[in-house]
């Protein structure tokens, strides 16, 4: 007999002690972060990016992956929008800020290189900007990605709508 009113205040209790977590979001960014859409598109690597709002220089990063088995991420870069050059025979379009080619970048004592992401996951990252003062301009955050069952050169890229800075 004492055990049923037990259980039911047991269960009660635990219901309480939940209720604070109802309606709020799965993936709470990380602290300094804006919040970032939680959903990407279906069969590919999805890519969001926000400044922060703590620290200057830094963006926070939201890679989801959309597909049904796990990619690894390979790499994480900037790129800079560019006008175009030399009387129009270098067109407009985005190229890697600054302008050699990045090696993997080390975030959080991390190598993104070696960052295996299940599928539907979703992961962020503050990403520290190349240069402490970059132009003022617009710009993305890219990532390299690949597949385990495919040789390494079949990597693809994926990015970020633009950002301005500063």
């Amino acid at each position: 007999m004492l055990y049923h009113p037990l259980m039911t205040g047991g269960r009660l209790l635990l219901m309480l002690f939940l209720l604070p977590s109802l309606g709020r979001s799965e993936y709470l960014p990380p602290p300094g972060c804006p919040p970032l859409p939680e959903q990407g598109s279906a069969n590919t690597v999805s890519v969001y990016v926000a400044k922060a709002l703590d620290v200057p220089g830094v963006v926070c990063v939201r890679r989801i992956n959309g597909f049904s088995t796990s990619v690894r991420y390979s790499r994480l870069w900037l790129q800079e929008w560019d006008n175009g050059r030399l009387w129009g025979l270098w067109g407009a379009g985005f190229r890697d800020f600054p302008p050699e080619r990045q090696e993997p970048q080390i975030i959080v004592g991390l190598a993104i290189g070696a960052t295996w992401e299940a599928a539907s996951t979703v992961s962020d990252v503050r990403f520290p900007l190349p240069s402490p003062s970059i132009p003022t301009g617009r710009y993305r955050v890219c990532v390299t990605y690949d597949f385990y069952d495919l040789p390494k050169e079949e990597s693809h890229d994926a990015c970020s709508e633009e950002v301005s800075f500063p």
